[in-house]
């Protein structure tokens, strides 16, 4: 799925996704000239995989974990459509905690509203 900026706020709730990606982009890439702006294209997933380290704690086997971020569809017509699938996930806030105390410290739960590729001219300036 491809789409502009204004679908990606409305449809996934993903209100603040413009200064979110630029205070991003700004913190971690200070050096990109490039500013997002409602004019960028963005390819958007509804569903991402991925794989997780052995965890000695769970099994040595290797795990997935599945995260959605699928906007609801309205009914038309025949079709019902159907309810928004927005998981949540924990996320590093804290990488320095996070690697002396282990367990939960310095993660914190976030709920994913758009996974997503950057657009090509951001890309090649990160």
């Amino acid at each position: 799925m491809e789409t502009t900026s204004p679908p990606t706020h409305h449809q996934f709730g993903a209100i603040d996704f413009l200064p979110a990606l630029t205070n991003f982009l700004q913190q971690h890439y200070p050096t990109c000239p490039v500013i997002p702006n409602i004019f960028d294209r963005f390819d958007l997933y509804k569903i991402i995989t991925i794989t997780l380290p052995p965890n000695p704690y769970i099994s040595q086997q290797t795990r997935t974990n599945r995260i959605r971020a699928i906007p609801s569809i309205p009914p038309c017509g025949r079709n019902p459509g159907s309810a928004a699938n927005f998981d949540t996930a924990l996320i590093i806030e804290d990488p320095s905690k996070y690697e002396s105390h282990g367990g939960i410290s310095g993660l914190r739960v976030a709920q994913v509203r758009a996974i997503f590729d950057l657009p090509h001219n951001f890309s090649a300036l990160v």
